[in-house]
């Protein structure tokens, strides 16, 4: 168990993984099969409920790979810790999506509220497979949120990055983060300055609604951190000056 902030842990339920992305941050984990066993939830689930955790991240590897009954047994040893929320971090829909069936829209229906967060980053892996996914996980009365890492070279483009928002509240997911590459090893062509990060968010802000507009963030050592524009020009006694993302000065005053 993972714990960065004081109301939610990430459990790592497996390290199994159907796919090796470059950029990943738990490649360490490659080729492991590795799950958690009984004796392990149990000790998680006093963790959570000695600290009162509200929410659980499932993670992995992918947390998919665990079969339904194996799934079923976490949730309600987590429910009966007093987790109140659960979440999953996954790539499945796009990576396996034969592993999204009725009998495990029968397993998330049990345990809700539920949210998954899907791990997507080009308009290009929005497949059919995903599509199908995606209506068994809202027909379970998932909520669906979504992460996407910046990517230089694949998608460190406004239009491209305005297109996978649209597309994902358009099918009912909610862009969620929008998330700096992680600095590991392999990984360094990929990273994109945050100078440019801002710039790219700059363009969103203003084009899309806000339903579409994702949290850009760095996950550092201690946690996430969110990095939004400079919208402040000034301050002084009872008035700010801001700016809009044209650009143009307009002024705040309180007293």
């Amino acid at each position: 168990l993972i714990r960065k902030h004081k109301d939610r842990g990430v459990f790592i339920v497996t390290e199994e993984c159907p796919v090796f992305c470059r950029f990943c941050n738990r490649r360490r984990f490659y080729g492991s099969k590795k799950k958690v066993g009984r004796k392990e939830i149990d000790r998680v689930c006093e963790f959570v409920r000695r600290e009162g955790l509200f929410e659980v991240i499932l993670s992995g590897g992918e947390p998919f790979l665990l079969d339904d009954e194996e799934l079923r047994h976490v949730m309600a040893s987590l429910k009966e810790a007093g987790a109140k929320s659960i979440r999953f971090s996954t790539r499945a829909p796009f990576t396996i999506p034969s592993r999204f069936s009725s009998s495990l829209a029968k397993v998330l229906e049990e345990f809700t509220p539920v949210w998954v967060a899907l791990h997507i980053n080009h308009p290009h892996e929005i497949t059919p497979g995903f599509l199908r996914s995606l209506e068994i996980l809202k027909k379970a009365g998932v909520f669906l949120l979504s992460q996407t890492v910046l990517l230089k070279g694949v998608n460190d483009d406004e239009e491209v990055l305005e297109g996978l928002f649209r597309r994902l509240v358009s099918l009912g997911v909610k862009p969620y983060y929008l998330f700096l590459c992680d600095p590991v090893e392999g990984a360094k062509d990929f990273m994109v300055s945050p100078e440019r990060a801002l710039e790219i968010m700059g363009y969103l802000l203003e084009n899309l609604s806000g339903l579409a507009i994702p949290r850009l963030a760095v996950d550092g050592p201690y946690g996430k951190v969110p990095l939004i524009p400079d919208f402040v020009l000034s301050k002084r006694d009872g008035e700010w000056i801001f700016r809009d993302t044209k650009g143009r000065p307009f002024s705040y005053k309180w007293v």
